[in-house]
């Protein structure tokens, strides 16, 4: 082995282990000694260029191929995300308070108003139109036109009538008879297309409807309007009380002929006070006797009164079922 080659391998391992090396291998006297060597020959130099490579190898050999240095097997500190804004915390708006419904009281009279309303439906107030039945009125109907003031024309037509001749008279009396009949029978036969029963309920309601007729209230309001009650001969008449029945019998007897009706009912109402024990229970259950019998009739006719006898026993089951599970409890 040449001389310079044999002074870069000590070089190179002089360097790589330091401790190991003597004193007289220390680079420093290896380098005086390798620049004589580069001076005298080419030779030299080319081994020179050749172990300067592998002098600044590491102890464990040339890396592998695909494995990178420590240096550079570090991967790049990866950039902190950008921290994200944090939303304000919306404060939730406060709900409205509910309103408080404000109950508008209804004044008398929408109150009597409504009930009016109410009762005029069941009334049945579609009776047919009547004709004119006096002399009189059928002249005054027929001579009515249009044009002039209608007080004129009455007053025109009063002084006419009074100059009818007799035959004139007669045949407006003919018509007059003849529309009585036709009213007698046109309201009997709208009559029968209805019901016993919508003929009482509609009786009901015109009866509530005259009481509030005569009714003032606190705001002046009055309803006026009167209503004639349905007459049907299929209505069942309600029975008559002991009392009343006493009072017919004192009629009947003609004993208060000539006197004033509010001085009789005082003198009988009296005399039924003074009736003994056993003629007033002999009236009393006649009474009742004829209820009982006006119920099951009105039962039978009025499907209405039926339906409320039903429901008045339910409920009456019923406080009677609640009244035993009481006592068992206790």
């Amino acid at each position: 082995m040449t001389a310079p080659r044999l002074l870069l391998r000590r070089l190179a391992f002089s360097t790589t282990h330091p401790q190991s090396s003597s004193l007289s291998t220390r680079p420093s006297g290896l380098f005086s000694a390798l620049s004589q060597c580069l001076k005298t020959s080419t030779v030299a130099r080319t081994s020179f260029q050749a172990c300067t490579l592998r002098a600044y190898a590491t102890q464990r050999g040339r890396p592998k191929k695909g494995v990178t240095s420590s240096s550079s097997s570090k991967k790049p500190a990866k950039k902190p995300a950008p921290k994200r804004k944090q939303k304000a915390k919306s404060i939730p708006a406060k709900k409205p308070a509910k309103k408080k419904r404000t109950v508008k009281r209804k004044t008398d009279e929408q109150i009597i108003s409504a009930k009016v309303r109410a009762l005029r439906q069941v009334a049945l107030l579609d009776v047919p139109k009547q004709r004119p039945t006096t002399v009189w009125t059928i002249y005054n109907q027929q001579h009515i036109g249009k044009g002039a003031p209608v007080t004129d024309q009455v007053r025109q037509n009063g002084r006419e009538y009074r100059n009818l001749s007799v035959t004139q008279r007669e045949s407006l009396n003919q018509t007059a008879i003849n529309n009585r009949a036709l009213n007698t029978r046109t309201y009997s036969d709208w009559v029968r297309s209805h019901t016993p029963d919508q003929i009482r309920l509609a009786n009901n309601a015109r009866a509530r409807l005259n009481r509030l007729a005569g009714q003032r209230h606190s705001t002046g309001y009055r309803f006026t309007k009167r209503y004639t009650l349905l007459k049907d001969d299929r209505q069942l008449k309600r029975p008559k009380s002991g009392f009343m029945q006493f009072m017919a019998d004192r009629w009947a007897t003609g004993e208060f002929a000539g006197v004033k009706v509010q001085e009789a009912s005082k003198t009988m109402t009296q005399d039924w006070k003074n009736l003994s024990e056993s003629d007033r229970k002999q009236y009393n259950d006649d009474a009742f006797a004829r209820k009982e019998v006006y119920l099951t009739e009105s039962a039978e006719l009025y499907p209405s009164i039926a339906e409320k006898q039903q429901r008045d026993r339910a409920a009456m089951e019923r406080r009677n079922a609640r009244g035993r599970s009481e006592t068992l409890g206790r």
